[in-house]
């Protein structure tokens, strides 16, 4: 796992990147003031095609998403609450060596700074502790 030094206290963009590696995720959290913008890199990294992919986002307590990927199903956090829980990503089939990458934009929360990334297949996985990672913006 990858993780990079904190930024200059006076840097008004905060980069989080933790990048582990079948499939792997490395996820971005970029911090631009009220919104932010989150980049999930997906990676088949075993010998095998991995068939039905999905990735589940999971976003900070009373978010709003900004964007809506086409490939997304944005489920509230609950009852009728306006606010996002998680997204979920259809990627597909992935080859092996593919990279999928899914962006979206969030509102910022006052509550919590953490997204959490756990992608899946239908395909059997030698190595399921690599399926998720998680970022702090």
């Amino acid at each position: 796992m990858l993780k990079l030094p904190p930024p200059p206290v006076n840097n008004p963009l905060n980069n989080n990147t933790i990048k582990p590696g079948p499939v792997s995720k490395q996820t971005t959290v970029i911090n631009n003031g009220s919104e932010i913008k989150c980049s999930i890199i997906v990676h088949n990294e075993n010998d095998d095609d991995a068939n039905q992919t999905m990735l589940v986002v999971v976003v900070p307590v009373e978010v709003s998403i900004l964007s809506n990927p086409s490939n997304a199903i944005i489920s509230k956090a609950g009852g009728t609450s306006p606010f996002a829980g998680y997204l979920t990503f259809n990627l597909d089939n992935m080859y092996v060596g593919q990279n999928i990458t899914v962006e979206f934009t969030f509102t910022k929360s006052k509550y919590g700074n953490k997204v959490g990334a756990y992608a899946f297949s239908a395909s059997p996985d030698p190595n399921p502790a690599n399926n998720y990672k998680d970022a702090t913006y």
